[in-house]
C-alpha cells in the first residue's frame, strides 16, 4: 500500500506544476478596438472617417521562410466595429507593386498564386479555438475554424470584402458580420487576434505577433483585441427548404437493349438554430443529397477501409469537435448499403434486379454543438436511416415480383466532451455507437478517452489515450 501512495504523490508532484494557474500576463501585442457609429463603405478606399481614430497594428515579423527577421514591406491593420459586425482595413505597402501576385482562383484555395492577408479571431480567448479568415489580391475568400491544431476548411462563413491596387501597393477593406461568429454574451470584451500577410513573389509570410513554428500551437501565440463594448450575439436561426424531382433511365438488357424508368419527387428542410452565443442545433430532415459530387472509383487492394471526403453540407459544417478522437467517419451515415452487392448473387437466374439504391436514405440527422464559458466543448450527433431495399423481377415481365433488404434500419450517436484547461492542456471523452434493427451487426459501441498536459511555457507535453471497442 505504502508503494502506491509513494506512486501516486509521485504523479500527483510532476502533473501539479503542469497544470498550475498562472497570472502572468501575456508577452504579446494588444489592440483597442474603436466603436464607430457610421460604419465604413466597404470599396477598399480607406478614406472613411472611421479609420482616423483607429489603432494601428503594424510591425510585422516573418514567420517564414525564416521566423523571427523584420517583415521586407510595411503592412498597416486598423479595427473598427459597431453593433453589427467588425470591420477591418488593410494598407499593404509594397516598393514593387507592379510584381504582385493577382490570379484569380478557387474560393476556399489556400495556395493560391496570389499574394494575400489573412487575420483571426479567437473570440472566447481561449488560446485553442479560432475562426481564421484569407483574402487574396484578386479578392477571393477563404475561412476556417480551428480546433486546437486542426482546420476545418469545410466552415464558411457569409463576409464582405473589397481590394485595390494603389501606387504604394494594395488595400483591402472587409466587414465581418455577428452572424458569422461565436463569442460570449459580455458587456466588455477581449478577443484573441492576429494579421498576417503573404508576400507571393518572396515567398515571406510575417505576422502582426510573432508565431514560432518550434512552438507548439499557433493561437497560444496571437495578441489582444480588447475594449470590445456592449456588442450583442444576433438571433442565429436559418431555414432550407428544398423539393428535386429526378428521372431515372437505367439500361436492364442488352440484347435487345431495354432500360427501366423510374421518376422520383423528394422534399426536406435544413434547419439551423443557435441556442444561445455558444451553442447551435443543426437538422436534416429527409435530405437529398443526390447533387453533391460522386467519388472516384478507387480499386483498393489493402485489407482496411478506403475512405473518402466528406461534401455533405450537414455533416462538413462545425463538425470539428466530433473529430477529436479520429473516430467519427461521416461517410458511414447514408452511405452504400452492406447488402448492395449482395443483391446481385441472392436472384435466380429467371430474375433480375430492377431497383438496387447505391445510398441509404436517411429519415433525418440532428447536431448539438458549442463551447461553454468555461472551455467545456460539448458535440452530440444523431441520424436515422431507412431501410433499404432492392427490387427483383422477373425477365419476362421484368415487373416487381419481391425484395431484397440491403440495409436495415439503423441509428447513429456521437457523443463528445471535450474540456480545456490552462497551458493549451485537454481532455476529450467520445463515445460512438450504432444501432442496426435486426441485423447481423446489431450493435457497435466505441469509447475513447484522451488527454495532453502542457507545462507553462508550452515546452513539455504528456499525452496518453484509452480506447474501448
Amino acid at each position: 500500500m505504502n508503494r502506491y501512495l509513494f506512486c501516486i504523490a509521485l504523479v500527483y508532484l510532476f502533473f501539479k506544476p503542469l497544470l498550475a494557474q498562472t497570472n502572468e500576463p501575456k508577452a504579446l501585442k494588444s489592440i483597442a478596438a474603436q466603436k464607430t457609429l457610421k460604419p465604413p463603405k466597404i470599396d477598399a478606399i480607406l478614406d472613411d472617417q472611421c479609420w482616423t481614430n483607429a489603432q494601428i497594428a503594424t510591425g510585422f515579423i516573418t514567420n517564414s521562410p525564416v521566423f523571427g527577421q523584420n517583415a521586407s514591406q510595411k503592412s498597416i491593420f486598423k479595427i473598427t466595429y459597431d453593433n453589427a459586425a467588425i470591420y477591418i482595413s488593410a494598407h499593404l505597402i509594397d516598393t514593387q507593386p507592379d510584381k504582385l501576385f493577382k490570379d484569380l482562383s478557387a474560393r476556399d484555395n489556400t495556395n493560391a498564386n496570389a499574394d494575400k492577408i489573412t487575420f483571426g479571431f479567437d473570440t472566447y480567448n481561449d488560446d485553442q479555438n479560432a475562426f481564421r479568415f484569407e483574402l487574396t489580391l484578386a479578392n477571393v475568400q477563404s475561412d476556417m475554424r480551428i480546433s486546437a491544431n486542426d482546420f476545418d476548411l469545410s466552415w464558411d462563413a457569409l463576409w464582405e470584402s473589397k481590394t485595390a491596387i494603389v501606387q504604394d501597393g494594395w488595400t483591402a477593406e472587409i466587414r465581418i458580420p455577428y452572424l458569422s461568429l461565436r463569442f460570449p454574451k459580455k458587456n466588455n470584451q477581449t478577443w484573441g487576434v492576429q494579421f498576417g500577410r503573404n508576400i507571393r513573389r518572396l515567398q515571406e509570410f510575417a505576422t502582426w505577433t510573432p508565431v514560432n513554428p518550434t512552438v507548439a500551437g499557433a493561437i497560444i501565440q496571437w495578441g489582444d483585441l480588447t475594449d470590445l463594448q456592449d456588442i450583442e450575439p444576433p438571433l442565429r436561426l436559418s431555414f432550407l427548404p428544398y423539393l428535386a424531382s429526378t428521372h431515372e433511365n437505367t439500361p436492364v438488357a442488352i440484347n435487345p437493349t431495354q432500360y427501366a424508368n423510374r421518376n422520383a419527387i423528394s422534399g426536406g428542410m435544413d434547419i439551423k438554430y443557435g441556442i444561445n452565443e455558444s451553442f447551435t442545433i443543426d437538422m436534416s430532415l429527409i435530405p437529398d443529397f443526390s447533387q453533391v459530387q460522386s467519388d472516384n472509383r478507387i480499386l483498393n487492394l489493402a485489407p482496411f477501409e478506403q475512405q473518402f471526403e466528406e461534401r455533405r453540407p450537414f455533416f462538413t459544417e462545425g463538425t470539428e469537435i466530433f473529430n477529436k478522437a479520429d473516430l467519427f467517419y461521416s461517410r458511414r451515415i447514408g452511405g452504400t448499403p452492406d447488402g448492395y452487392f449482395d443483391a446481385e448473387y441472392s436472384i435466380d437466374s429467371n430474375e433480375i434486379i430492377l431497383k438496387n439504391p447505391s445510398q441509404t436514405q436517411l429519415y433525418n440527422a440532428t447536431k448539438f454543438s458549442g463551447r461553454t464559458n468555461k472551455k467545456l466543448g460539448i458535440g452530440i450527433l444523431n441520424a436515422v436511416s431507412a431501410p433499404t431495399f432492392a427490387t427483383i423481377g422477373t425477365k419476362e415481365t421484368r415487373q416487381p415480383s419481391r425484395t431484397i433488404q440491403t440495409a436495415a434500419l439503423t441509428n447513429y450517436n456521437i457523443m463528445v466532451f471535450d474540456q480545456l484547461f490552462k497551458n493549451n492542456s485537454s481532455v476529450t471523452l467520445t463515445n460512438t455507437n450504432v444501432y442496426r434493427k435486426g441485423d447481423d451487426y446489431q450493435k457497435a459501441n466505441v469509447s475513447d478517452l484522451r488527454f495532453n498536459v502542457r507545462d507553462k511555457k508550452n515546452v513539455f507535453e504528456i499525452s496518453g489515450l484509452a480506447t474501448v471497442s
